[in-house]
């Protein structure tokens, strides 16, 4: 009879031991839900967006750089366009399993694209709570509240430290290695943002002037 662990239930496993259920996962099956996780953590921050928990607490990057754009809609635009929030997260997944593969693989990680996608989803799963308890606050606890604060840093941290743990299992390398691979990522998309915003201004500007 073989016996249950917390790895068997990588929901749970991933908030608790997440390099030993990120193993557990890539060795079993690395494509194996990926997709409905990416699904669901779009869909809560949707969620989230529709009552204005992004106007003052910010997730991981990605989830600031769409919320920028949703949070100046107005209220029926905003539950109209909470739809596509799953479609970019499930695109957003495949971007970053494939950043997080090159990222690793320039601090000497052995990760595959399949394996650096499950854990960038998988950290999905701390980083949906962390949303829903930006949702909490919103709804809570009075916009500017040290409180607020208080509660919603050790999470973020917490989901954050997570996500490195699981970048650093994947590519089989120390969790100092995976916050530095999530900061390549970081500084490369905000790079790349900031070019496109810049051809989008310059392309733009001459008709408004």
């Amino acid at each position: 009879m073989s016996i249950t662990t917390v790895t068997d239930y990588p929901c749970i496993g991933i908030c608790v031991t997440p390099r030993a259920t990120i193993r557990s996962v890539v060795d079993r099956n690395p494509r194996r839900w990926i997709v409905p996780i990416a699904v669901v953590a779009g869909l809560v921050a949707g969620i989230a967006n529709v009552f204005g928990a992004f106007s003052l607490h910010h997730t991981d990057f990605e989830m600031r750089m769409i919320s920028v754009t949703f949070s100046r809609m107005p209220g029926p635009m905003r539950l109209a366009t909470a739809i596509l929030w799953p479609l970019a997260s499930v695109a957003f997944l495949y971007i970053d399993g494939s950043l997080t593969r090159w990222t690793g693989g320039l601090l000497g990680g052995t990760a595959d694209t399949a394996e650096a996608r499950a854990a960038a989803g998988w950290a999905r799963v701390p980083l949906a709570l962390f949303i829903l308890a930006c949702l909490v606050v919103e709804l809570v606890l009075p916009r500017t509240s040290w409180v607020s604060y208080a509660i919603l840093t050790p999470i973020l941290i917490w989901a954050l430290v997570i996500w490195f743990k699981s970048v650093a299992e994947v590519h089989r390398f120390s969790v100092w290695r995976g916050a530095a691979a999530w900061l390549i990522e970081l500084l490369f998309l905000i790079g790349a943002v900031t070019i496109v915003e810049t051809i989008v201004v310059l392309s733009v500007f001459p008709f408004l002037s």
